[in-house]
């Protein structure tokens, strides 16, 4: 009976020594949501407030939302006033997350089919050591029709002592554009245009495109594209 007794209580009685250890959490996690909660909380506790700081806080909430952002930039700014510990991987994130605005450049048509035969900047010719064109000159038979590469409204219809009947359409974002040489012009000043429609036909066996972003000439070709025509190779 002591030889069981003993047997049964070395059993019950722990061989190592045994103490409790207090579990540490990780809670690093927490970090993210609760910035953007207190930034959410600020945010909208300043537009409701309806104070100066308010309408300050509402101004730069719509500029961001509304305008192209390097948020990449902002993130390196912000990252300069704020704690060395603060993790501002998901400012950072930000700059690959948020939409751009689509470029108006880059959705542009052909005005007309043919062959250029005047190329934007310095052209050589006969007379001259060269002249500085600050659009294109497009080969085309007489009567085509000339479309309007992009979507706007016809801001001016003149007769240009170098260009002849012109056509000067904008566009919006400080985008214009010019068409020369032309014959019949279909449209009238002030009108809307779409993409592509019909504004006027040649008048010869030429016709003259010029683009103007916010008023300095640019040359056609970055925004538009004439199959294996080049300057150097035309």
């Amino acid at each position: 009976m002591a030889n069981l007794w003993n047997r049964w209580s070395d059993a019950r009685t722990p061989r190592d020594n045994w103490r409790y250890t207090e579990h540490e959490y990780n809670y690093s996690w927490l970090k993210r949501p609760a910035i953007a909660i207190l930034l959410f909380t600020a945010v909208y506790g300043a537009h409701i407030s309806e104070t100066y700081v308010g309408q300050i806080m509402d101004k730069g909430v719509h500029y961001i939302l509304t305008t192209e952002t390097d948020f990449t930039y902002v993130a390196t700014q912000i990252s300069q006033h704020l704690p060395n510990d603060l993790d501002l991987a998901v400012f950072k994130n930000m700059a690959n997350q948020m939409p751009k605005p689509p470029d108006p450049l880059a959705y542009m048509t052909k005005p007309v089919e043919g062959k250029i035969v005047s190329f934007f900047g310095w052209n050589k010719n006969q007379v001259s050591q060269g002249e500085l064109q600050q659009g294109i000159e497009i080969e085309v038979v007489p009567g085509s029709t000339i479309k309007s590469a992009a979507a706007g409204s016809v801001k001016l219809i003149a007769d240009s002592q170098v260009y002849g009947k012109t056509v000067i359409i904008e566009h919006g974002n400080g985008l214009d554009t010019m068409y020369g040489y032309l014959g019949e012009v279909i449209v009238s000043q002030g009108e809307k245009v779409s993409q592509g429609q019909v504004i006027a036909r040649s008048g010869n066996k030429k016709i003259y495109f010029e683009l103007r972003e916010q008023g300095k000439a640019i040359d056609p070709l970055t925004r538009i594209k004439y199959e294996a025509q080049t300057k150097e190779g035309k």
